[in-house]
């Protein structure tokens, strides 16, 4: 098992990816930095949500919580709609 993650981010509406290599126990919700960072996503109030797999994740998980411990890459849907409502 590595001790780092590679993570490929797909763009919640253009067909843009960027992958990006994080320790498996990066906090989800630190993530939105490193991508406002290199300039994936524009900033938005109050950010931007993360799927996995159609499974949306919580933020204070780390990116260990979804993957096994054999893997070392996985890849993570950026979700534009920072609220959802029911």
């Amino acid at each position: 098992m590595s001790c780092t993650v590679t993570v490929h981010f797909l763009h919640p509406t253009t067909s843009e990816q960027i992958t990006l290599d994080f320790p498996r126990d990066t906090i989800i919700d630190t993530l939105t930095g490193y991508l406002y960072e290199k300039g994936f996503i524009e900033p938005q109030k109050p950010g931007y949500r993360y799927l996995i797999q159609d499974h949306l994740c919580g933020n204070n998980h780390v990116l260990a919580d979804y993957l096994p411990d054999t893997s070392d890459e996985l890849t993570i849907k950026v979700f534009n709609i920072p609220t959802i409502m029911t």
